[in-house]
């Protein structure tokens, strides 16, 4: 019976099917599946789509390994249908980790022809969300007017970048994300294995080879003991791995006034971190400010305290 991959897009569900995959069955090649932004997508694996007609056409040879996304089937769904389940899951501590790949390694240019004919087709409006990132995915989301009040606009389109990462970082990103930033965690259900990606990350081959283990198969020893090289090959890949810490870095040096210097920050990061700031009695003089400095010992000189709104000299 097929083991199915459980995975938010992002999750590195494509990555870990390719893992089971390798090392269980000899006809599977060598190659590395990575494509340039660290994805699995060369990899075709058996991916689940949500119409069930289709579903069925990927299952009728009973493969041993396929994946799905929650959106599309319910574990409930397919434990009565007797499939096993790999839960994929992390802790919020890696948050933008996941969120990011999301938005940095799926979009109309990383996908198959077929995967692009077919969400163009049966879900267009995924498609043109696709082809947005950052704060114009954001900007497609605003639609009240009373989000606009204080900006002198009338319509979202009118909205320059540091309005839009204000207004963001006001809302909740675990209603707004809540698959990212309030992750489930492990399901504790007969027929249901949860593999911890912080614990892939970390201690990929014990991971991975416990995850074999527990489904009942026995990896291929040569293939098992390139599993290091692999590891190191795919985190090379991972520029997001450890963004989160990062994020935590900037925030307590920039309150701290203390020196250091992130890689780089995105406009949902930037909001995160504004938001952050004023949780901890901080507000930024960001009017006009389109794009944080990456140094905090910068980014310290544009934070005041927000209890007596007295902006520092």
């Amino acid at each position: 019976m097929t083991t199915i991959v459980y995975y938010t897009a992002g999750a590195y569900g494509t990555f870990i099917e390719w893992l089971l995959t390798y090392l269980t069955d000899s006809t599977l090649n060598d190659d590395l599946p990575f494509q340039y932004k660290g994805n699995s997508h060369n990899f075709k694996g058996n991916f689940i789509p949500d119409k069930w007609d289709y579903a069925k056409v990927i299952l009728k040879d009973n493969p041993d390994f396929a994946r799905t996304h929650p959106e599309y089937h319910t574990i409930h769904k397919l434990l009565s249908m007797n499939y096993k389940i790999i839960n994929v899951y992390w802790s919020n501590q890696s948050s933008f980790w996941i969120w990011n790949n999301r938005e940095l390694k799926i979009g109309i240019d990383q996908m198959r022809p077929v995967e692009i004919y077919y969400i163009k087709k049966y879900r267009p409006a995924k498609h043109e969300l696709l082809k947005k990132k950052n704060e114009e995915k954001f900007r497609h989301f605003l639609e009240s007017q009373d989000t606009l009040k204080g900006y002198g606009v009338t319509d979202s389109a009118d909205l320059v970048r540091w309005q839009m990462r204000e207004i963001l970082s006001y809302w909740d990103f675990k209603e707004y994300g809540p698959d990212f930033f309030s992750p489930a965690g492990p399901i504790e259900k007969s027929g249901v294995y949860n593999i911890n990606l912080e614990n892939l990350r970390d201690n990929f081959k014990e991971t991975i080879l416990s995850l074999i283990e527990q489904l009942g198969y026995t990896a291929i020893q040569k293939r098992a003991d390139q599993l290091e090289e692999i590891h190191q090959s795919w985190l090379e890949k991972q520029s997001e791995a450890f963004k989160d810490q990062e994020i935590t870095d900037f925030i307590d040096n920039t309150v701290q006034g203390t020196d250091f210097t992130i890689s780089n920050l995105n406009f949902w990061e930037e909001a995160w971190i504004q938001q952050k700031l004023r949780e901890r009695g901080y507000e930024i003089k960001c009017d006009g400010l389109e794009n944080f400095p990456l140094s905090t010992l910068e980014m310290h000189k544009l934070i005041y305290d927000n209890s007596t709104d007295t902006e520092r000299t």
